[in-house]
């Protein structure tokens, strides 16, 4: 308890007791800065007081030192760190003894020295961000943080720090000629064709690119440092895919094929509300740039595989990779909405499963009856398909027709 004359402070030997500590090591952190001076200093000679604040931040720098192995140089940046990303809540970042307030009530997803010790590193290098939920705080990737995101004419991109842009293959749009002949085997293994050392061939593509740019068919470059846009090599690989599937099927085809991915996206593919661990931009980033870029990679890879909910599979040729013909048959079944794209709930992968008749409007009935794009094992009776249609139509037509008698009875009255 507080001595009697230290008018409800702590004494230095009650702050030493207390924290376990030496009378030298309070020095030294006093010495480097790390906690702040006596709030009551009664002279060379006398006694020192302390403040609760300050023994709780002596707790902090303790436990950062001795139970998480950082230095005085790791502790301040750690300090840095904290009042920078808590910097909207004036009370936090407005502290001296900031380290007492938050680190008791920072929530660590392992409680073992080394994982602290990693998420602290991470946290330190500015790989992860300190934000507040319910008075309690949490360590979460920088990529989900809203200050890593900027908005632009309707695109959102990536703010880029100097450590992020050191350790990215990182290329401007002009680039795209270079990444053709210097990525070779990649593009081959995207897109199941090689690419060719012809000048003609790499112009051709060069001017897809840019088209599908033009015509919002390719993002445009995703990942903003010292305010140059920029596209990773994911990208750019999905242009090269993007580029094959227009070769297949043409480009206006491409656009509805864009279309369906844009839509399939909305309505398969999961992703959380907007919240403290998940920032409405984040989310709206992964939505139009790592989805797009996942589900153009599905088309471009097309495996069929067996089960009832799956694409059903087809022979491929001699070196591995699917007749055009079959593809063309997959695009073509996905362009009507025969099939769809969808995340696994099990490993994540984006995949094509078969839409539910039910699904399918009139328009796309009589193309996939016309082109006998029907699952080759589905054995859909489609005369059956088409009575069970025509009835619940019926139904919800009589429906209709009740609900407008009762309303124009209703006014009559």
């Amino acid at each position: 308890m507080p001595g009697e004359d230290s008018q409800g402070l702590y004494s230095r030997a009650e702050l030493i007791e207390e924290v376990g500590i030496t009378l030298r090591k309070l020095n030294y952190w006093h010495s480097e800065g790390i906690l702040s001076p006596p709030a009551l200093y009664k002279g060379q000679g006398g006694n020192s007081f302390y403040t609760r604040a300050q023994i709780k931040e002596a707790h902090a720098i303790f436990d950062l030192s001795d139970q998480c192995n950082q230095s005085v140089t790791d502790i301040k940046t750690i300090s840095a760190r904290i009042r920078e990303d808590l910097a909207e809540i004036p009370e936090i970042s407005g502290s001296k003894d900031i380290l007492g307030l938050v680190w008791p009530e920072i929530s660590f997803s392992s409680y073992g020295r080394d994982e602290k010790a990693s998420e602290l590193e991470k946290f330190k290098n500015g790989e992860k961000v300190l934000v507040e939920h319910f008075g309690s705080y949490y360590f979460i990737d920088a990529s989900r943080h809203k200050r890593s995101y900027v908005e632009r004419d309707g695109q959102v991109y990536r703010l880029l720090s100097n450590r992020e842009f050191e350790n990215q293959r990182l290329f401007a749009i002009e680039d795209f000629p270079e990444v053709l002949s210097r990525y070779a085997m990649t593009i081959q293994f995207m897109t199941g064709k090689e690419p060719k050392d012809d000048p003609e061939w790499v112009k051709s593509r060069y001017d897809l690119f840019l088209m599908f740019i033009e015509r919002d068919l390719m993002y445009h470059p995703p990942y903003l440092y010292r305010d140059e846009a920029l596209y990773c090599l994911d990208d750019m690989m999905t242009a090269t895919a993007l580029i094959e599937l227009a070769v297949t099927v043409g480009p206006e085809r491409l656009l509805e094929i864009v279309d369906r991915v844009v839509m399939d996206i909305a309505t398969y593919f999961y992703l959380p509300q907007p919240n403290v661990f998940c920032d409405s931009l984040y989310l709206q980033f992964v939505r139009s740039i790592i989805c797009f870029r996942d589900c153009i990679k599905a088309l471009c890879q097309f495996e069929p595989k067996s089960g009832n909910d799956m694409l059903f599979y087809c022979p491929g040729n001699a070196d591995g990779h699917w007749h055009d013909h079959t593809k063309t048959v997959m695009l073509e079944r996905y362009r009507l909405g025969v099939i769809h794209l969808c995340r696994s709930s099990a490993d994540g992968e984006v995949m094509l499963r078969w839409s539910s008749p039910d699904t399918w409007t009139v328009e796309q009935m009589e193309k996939i009856v016309e082109k006998k794009l029907f699952h080759p094992q589905m054995k859909v009776d489609v005369n059956r398909l088409i009575q069970d249609r025509v009835e619940a139509l019926q139904k919800d037509l009589e429906a209709l027709q009740d609900l407008a008698k009762r309303v124009q009875e209703g006014k009559a009255q």
